[in-house]
């Protein structure tokens, strides 16, 4: 049986982006790590392509400044 794991998201700007492009969030979570109770972890569902929407997101953002 073949493990699935799930893509996490940390900033909205990214998730608006892949929802946008079809993606499916399958859990969001507080996140943890940073004390601020109010930011949250998007996970997404690995699906082919999302790596590749996610470098082409941050290509395109850096570019921009």
């Amino acid at each position: 049986m073949a493990t699935t794991y799930n893509v996490p998201v940390f900033t909205i700007d990214l998730a608006k982006y892949l929802l946008r492009a079809g993606y499916q969030i399958v859990d969001i979570s507080p996140n943890y790590h940073t004390g601020n109770k109010y930011e949250s972890v998007f996970f997404f569902k690995k699906e082919n392509g999302i790596q590749e929407t996610i470098d082409n997101y941050i290509k395109t953002r850096y570019k921009k400044r």
